[in-house]
């Protein structure tokens, strides 16, 4: 249905079903490759720490380390989704159903910087700044949830939970809000182009997000190092007094250097 608020029609008493059915809805509504996009985006991404875990560890290290890839995987999905679904394009009731504040806010913006419609520049640029400051939130909770399963699967180690908060909400604010800008700029030149042959728009829409997927990769890595965002074993962790926690937390390394 073209209408987007029919879609959460039948998830009317679970609030948060109906808001994503009616969401998914506008969102095909606007872009009849929408799944594909999300499930290619998640896809590329397993694929790629896998592959990344396995290059590290070795075949039986992987195995050995499989609760902390797990873990891993899961909070760079939630991430994955959380991006190409608030970036993404939609038509329907869904902003015109809008309360609050945030929400009335977020109907006059552009789904991202380079989306279709009417709008002036200082509403682009007041698109990226929100999806920066609203990215850097969702980084924060899901470095939170991330750190924290890794620290309860990976009992030898420990990785500091305030630093990683912070790395990831500086990472999903700003090295991932601009790719994916950018990618969704790209898409919609490529769709507006190459809607006659699905087959090479579907493609290229898998190269370049596999391709953003290992950009975003090398940015994390430069970042986690500049912050030296290492874990650090369980017994010397646990060595230290409250005082040298909260330097490490703030101020300091969380671990050995990289070998």
């Amino acid at each position: 249905s073209g209408d987007a608020s029919s879609g959460g029609g039948r998830f009317r008493g679970v609030p948060i079903l109906g808001a994503l059915a009616a969401g998914l809805s506008a969102r095909l509504a606007a872009d009849p490759n929408f799944t594909f996009k999300l499930g290619m985006e998640c896809l590329n991404d397993a694929i790629m720490i896998s592959c990344v875990n396995l290059n590290d560890k070795g075949f039986k290290g992987y195995l050995n380390s499989l609760d902390f890839i797990i873990a891993q995987t899961t909070v760079s999905l939630m991430n994955d989704s959380t991006l190409v679904f608030l970036l993404a394009p939609t038509v329907g009731s869904a902003a015109g159903a809008a309360s609050g504040p945030i929400g009335r806010l977020m109907a006059t913006l552009p789904a991202h910087i380079f989306a279709k419609g009417n709008y002036t520049l200082a509403q682009r640029v007041q698109a990226y700044f929100f999806k920066m400051g609203l990215y850097g939130c969702i980084g924060t909770c899901t470095g939170f949830l991330g750190t924290t399963a890794v620290n309860t699967f990976a009992t030898d180690q420990h990785t500091v939970v305030p630093k990683s908060c912070f790395a990831w909400s500086m990472f999903m604010g700003f090295s991932a809000n601009t790719r994916y800008n950018l990618v969704n700029g790209l898409e919609r030149v490529l769709d507006s182009t190459l809607s006659h042959n699905q087959a090479l728009l579907k493609s290229l829409i898998v190269v370049m997000r596999l391709g953003n997927n290992y950009l975003g990769g090398l940015n994390w890595v430069i970042w986690s190092d500049y912050l030296k965002l290492k874990p650090m074993p369980i017994a010397e962790w646990n060595a230290k007094s409250d005082e040298e926690k909260k330097k490490l937390a703030f101020k300091e390394p969380c671990g050995a250097s990289p070998h």
